[in-house]
């Protein structure tokens, strides 16, 4: 309890600091507060028991693999199994294929020597021409005939060659057509004069 404070009493010493013919200090009031009085203090709180740690179940045991059989273990690997043997194929069937047709080279049947652009045909040339047309009715086919032309350095002489050529091959075609084989089986070239072919030469031939 705080102790209430207690009034001047007449006759005390005023302080100092008052002036004289100032009214005394007024005397300190009684407080009205009370000191707040505690009923009951907290107990303190009890320690609490911990809870049981919790009980897991068994662990199961692990089993062993098994152990594989010693015959296993000691066995000899089987060999592998032997390789099939595969029958060949049989061959085809070609007797209901038809045989490809094979190329027969044309044969030479005539030969003739013209050295001039336009030389007639005299009666030893006309007479090869004759066989010719014999042959040819006996086996008909496709009649060529290759007038050589002799070789030349430039461009213009080549064909002045050619030219003059491809004309002694058309005096033998003219004989030939005269003789009964049709134009449309004739055939007339020029080609360069090498080897034994010489300028002027002139060689009939027959194709099947």
């Amino acid at each position: 309890m705080l102790g209430r404070p207690t009034a001047a009493k007449p006759g005390d010493a005023e302080p100092a600091h008052r002036k004289p013919g100032e009214p005394p200090e007024p005397s300190p009031l009684e407080s009205s507060l009370q000191v707040p009085t505690v009923r009951s203090l907290p107990e303190p709180e009890q320690a609490r028991t911990p809870p049981a740690a919790p009980r897991l179940g068994a662990v199961p045991a692990v089993r062993p693999a098994p152990e594989a059989p010693a015959l296993m273990a000691t066995a000899v690997p089987a060999p592998p199994p032997p390789v099939p043997v595969i029958a060949p194929p049989p061959p085809p069937n070609l007797a209901g294929r038809p045989e490809p047709k094979r190329t027969v080279p044309p044969v030479t049947v005539a030969a003739l020597d013209l050295p001039g652009a336009a030389t007639p045909l005299g009666p030893a040339e006309r007479a090869r021409l004759d066989q010719v047309v014999a042959r040819y009715r006996e086996k008909p086919g496709t009649v060529r005939v290759v007038s050589y032309a002799a070789p030349a350095a430039g461009g213009p002489e080549q064909l002045t060659s050619y030219r003059a050529a491809l004309e002694r091959a058309q005096v033998v075609v003219k004989v030939l057509v005269q003789g009964g084989i049709p134009a449309n089986k004739i055939q007339s070239e020029a080609a360069t004069a090498a080897g034994a072919a010489a300028p002027g030469h002139i060689e009939v031939q027959l194709a099947p």
